[in-house]
């Protein structure tokens, strides 16, 4: 994926962007999961989770708590075991 643009999930009527920070920080926590520590399925299941909690978030925006922020408004927080999501609608 090109480093300088977002990528787009489009479910239904909602887009998630991915912002390449995320990624970064995604594949930086795998690494550290599968060669750290070294465990490459929780690894795997981690991603697996975590593509799956974009897809709820995607499909149902309106059941995650708001962030307020002064930068834009709409912006939405959840948590899980291993991760904090904000996502904007």
């Amino acid at each position: 994926m090109n480093k300088s643009r977002s990528a787009l999930i489009s479910i239904a009527n909602y887009q998630i962007r991915i912002l390449p920070s995320f990624e970064e920080d995604l594949n930086q926590i795998v690494d550290y999961i599968a060669l750290t520590l070294p465990n490459p399925s929780a690894a795997m299941k981690f991603v697996e989770n975590v593509h799956k909690a974009i897809e709820e978030r995607t499909n149902y925006p309106l059941s995650f708590q708001p962030f307020l922020s002064q930068k834009k408004e709409n912006i939405r927080i959840t948590s899980s075991e291993l991760e904090t999501t904000l996502f904007s609608m």
